[in-house]
C-alpha cells in the first residue's frame, strides 16, 4: 500500500508504504514429544516423569504459547511463551515437580498477530504401581474350584489387572526350580489370560 499527499499550494510529500499480509489460512502446529516419555510407546504421551518439558512443531515465523492444565483439579501449571527454533518449538518445564494426575496440554500458534491455530494433547503421569492378581486355573478340581489344586497337567491361568497394563507370566517349579514359562499373557481391558495346555507339566508344586 502507498499514499502520497499534496497541499493547496501543490506540494507533494514523499511516498509512504506499508506491506499488508491477507493470511489465507490458519498456522500449523502439532505436538509431538514429551521428555521423557516412559510409557509403553516412546509416543504414547504416558510417563512416571514429573519433571518434563514438551515438544513440537510450527509454522515458520509463528509464535508458539503453551499451557498446561491438570484436567481433575483445572489448575494451570503454565501458560507461556514457547521457544521457537525455525519449524519447531520447545518448552522446557523441569525446573516444576508436577503431582501425579492427567493433563491437557494446549499449544496455541499465531501467525503475524492475526491467525491462530490451537492443538491439545492429554499427558499423563502415573507413578502407582498397577494392580493385578491371580483368580484361577482351568481346569482347578481340587475340593474348592478356587484352590489351585488340580490333576490337571495342561493349564490355563487368569486373573484380573489394571485397564492398561502388559502382564507377564512365570510358571516355576519349587521342587527343581525349572522355570516352564515366563511370557506375555493375553490382556482384555481388565482380565488377562495365559494358555499353557500345550505342554503337559510334571506333578508337583508350582509358583
Amino acid at each position: 500500500l502507498s499514499a502520497v499527499a499534496t497541499d493547496a499550494a501543490g506540494n507533494t510529500s514523499t511516498i509512504a508504504t506499508q506491506t499488508i499480509i491477507v493470511e489465507a489460512t490458519d498456522p500449523t502446529v502439532a505436538i509431538t514429544s514429551i521428555t521423557t516419555d516412559t510409557g509403553s510407546s516412546s509416543t504414547d504421551f504416558r510417563t512416571t516423569d514429573q519433571t518434563l518439558s514438551f515438544g513440537g512443531t510450527n509454522e515458520t515465523g509463528a509464535t508458539v504459547a503453551v499451557s498446561l492444565t491438570n484436567t481433575s483439579t483445572g489448575a494451570v501449571f503454565t501458560s507461556q511463551a514457547a521457544t521457537v527454533n525455525g519449524t519447531g518449538w520447545t518448552y522446557d518445564y523441569t525446573a516444576t515437580t508436577l503431582p501425579e494426575g492427567t493433563y491437557t496440554l494446549s499449544v496455541v500458534a499465531t501467525n503475524n498477530n492475526v491467525t491462530s491455530a490451537t492443538v491439545t494433547q492429554t499427558v499423563v503421569i502415573d507413578r502407582t504401581a498397577p494392580t493385578v492378581a491371580i483368580t484361577g486355573i482351568t481346569s482347578d478340581n481340587g475340593s474348592s474350584t478356587n484352590d489351585f489344586r488340580t490333576t490337571d497337567q495342561t493349564l490355563s491361568f487368569a486373573g484380573s489387572n489394571e485397564s492398561g497394563a502388559t502382564v507377564a507370566v512365570t510358571l516355576t517349579n519349587t521342587s527343581t526350580g525349572a522355570v516352564f514359562t515366563s511370557q506375555a499373557a493375553t490382556v482384555s481391558a481388565t482380565g488377562w489370560t495365559y494358555d499353557y495346555t500345550g505342554t503337559t507339566l510334571p506333578y508337583g508344586t508350582y509358583t
